[in-house]
């Protein structure tokens, strides 16, 4: 008799041992569950803004305003996102300027289609937009200008970098090392 109540004894402990493995089985099945559907989530997030970022869309031009060819005054950007891109917001952009002389982040000038920037600002010269709408679009091309304060670094033999930023994009770096000499309109990039 007294075996058949040890054996009773291990049936119900084992019972228990079951029951409780059941229980935590699943709630790491369901915590396995919520991780796995945020990764795929946060996988599909990677993927997309792995693929989109700012290109450059044409011929980068430094440009002498004042006929003075041992420097320009601003730089001419041709830019455009990648296919597939979400759209991103110009006035949300950020343009750093890495030189010699001189670092700074510029900001989008207010208005943000303008043809003429104050220093430390970069404006959207072409296309002007008539209804202002700062959206980029996959597939469109703007042309930044980007006017740093000092210019002395945009000057002939001249090494700098010029960042383009955005939330959600990969960024854009271009180096640059300007000619020996410069025109009035001179293409560096």
């Amino acid at each position: 008799m007294e075996d058949g109540f040890t054996g009773l004894e291990a049936a119900v402990v084992l019972i228990a041992f079951v029951v409780i493995a059941a229980a935590f089985s699943m709630v790491i099945l369901a915590a396995g569950f919520s991780i796995s559907q945020n990764v795929g989530t946060e996988v599909t997030e990677g993927v997309h803004r792995g693929n989109s970022g700012f290109v450059l869309a044409g011929s980068i031009f430094a440009v002498d305003t004042n006929n003075d060819l041992r420097r320009a005054e601003h730089l001419e950007i041709p830019v455009q996102l990648t296919p597939g891109s979400r759209p991103v917001d110009l006035r949300t952009v950020s343009i750093r300027f890495r030189g010699f002389h001189n670092y700074e982040e510029m900001s989008a000038h207010d208005p943000l289609f303008n043809s003429s920037p104050p220093p430390s600002r970069f404006s959207i010269i072409r296309p002007i937009r008539d209804d202002q709408n700062p959206v980029l679009q996959p597939g469109e091309v703007v042309v930044f200008m980007v006017k740093p304060v000092f210019s002395w670094d945009l000057s002939p033999n001249s090494r700098f970098t010029v960042e383009i930023i955005a939330p959600g994009v990969h960024p854009l770096h271009i180096p640059f090392h300007f000619p020996p000499s410069l025109t009035t309109y001179t293409r560096v990039g």
